[in-house]
């Protein structure tokens, strides 16, 4: 190990990005070998200096790669994501994290595998803590001890080679789109670290059978398949921010009180022609 490990991520080298520091978590006891993940906190200048969108990537229309694992971003979420939601004075923010993978490249591109092909592990040594390394990637356990990589909840410190790595999003680049127009990568607030993330980094010691890529697909693909959207009788009983879900919900309660039971309401018909009955009153409960 060299003395640029003395300070982690801080070598004068313009490649590296800065330190990132994490939770480790390992999906280790799942998989027939571990996925490890890095729990973070990201700013918005990480966004646009650090995080690559598919079509950020030169040569990916060559490639195919983008019809791999990853969707067109659709400009009107984009828009709407800004403007409804970020830039609106009357909402909570809170995005779930973005997912993030963490895999060698060559000229941007990623590559099937990690360099030098074969099998082989993280490079581990204790010094100072347990610093784990491939080539162009050093994760830092300042807490862990023995020469073993580190178990679940170890907090650490991340950095890569820009040359060497790429880190793509593989979840969430619609969020991250709206985020790097709403916040411009000179504003005030982009070094703000408030954008959660996940960061994954495959074992170097991947299942026979599957790459980096078919492996970082393979997770696109369980996460976009099986997330499931609110449907629209949850929402009307969740949602305070929609007028007609609000107004819903009223009624829906002025009617059951009690949940159970119906109120002794009167209907009254609109017209004698028109089989069509309505309360004789409009609900006022709803503000």
């Amino acid at each position: 190990m060299t003395d640029s490990w003395e300070q982690f991520g801080s070598n004068g080298a313009s490649s590296w990005t800065d330190p990132v520091t994490f939770v480790h978590g390992s999906y280790s006891w799942l998989n027939e070998k571990p996925i490890h993940y890095c729990l973070a906190s990201l700013s918005v200048r990480d966004l646009w200096d650090d995080v690559r969108l598919m079509s950020e990537i030169p040569g990916v229309e060559k490639w195919g790669f983008e019809a791999l694992f990853q969707r067109v971003i659709r400009e009107d979420w984009v828009t709407q994501i800004k403007n409804q939601y970020l830039s609106s004075t009357e909402r909570l923010k809170f995005f779930p994290p973005v997912v993030i993978a963490l895999l060698p490249c060559l000229n941007d591109a990623p590559l099937r595998q990690y360099e030098p092909p074969g099998p082989f592990s993280f490079k581990v040594v204790e010094k100072k803590g347990v610093y784990a390394e491939l080539q162009g990637l050093r994760l830092h356990f300042p807490t862990g001890s023995e020469q073993k990589f580190p178990m679940f909840g170890q907090p650490g410190i991340l950095s890569w080679d820009r040359t060497k790595f790429v880190a793509i999003a593989i979840d969430g680049q619609h969020r991250i789109s709206a985020l790097r127009k709403f916040v411009p990568r000179e504003g005030q607030t982009a070094d703000s670290k408030d954008v959660p993330a996940t960061i994954l980094v495959f074992d170097p010691d991947l299942p026979i059978g599957r790459d980096l890529i078919q492996a970082t697909r393979e997770i696109f693909i369980d996460i976009n398949k099986n997330a499931k959207t609110v449907d629209d009788s949850r929402l009307i009983l969740l949602d305070d921010r929609n007028f007609y879900n609000r107004l819903t919900r009223s009624m829906i309660l002025q009617a059951y009180p009690d949940g159970e039971n119906a109120s002794l309401l009167e209907y009254k018909k609109i017209d004698d022609e028109i089989a069509l009955e309505i309360p004789g009153g409009i609900p006022t409960g709803a503000r």
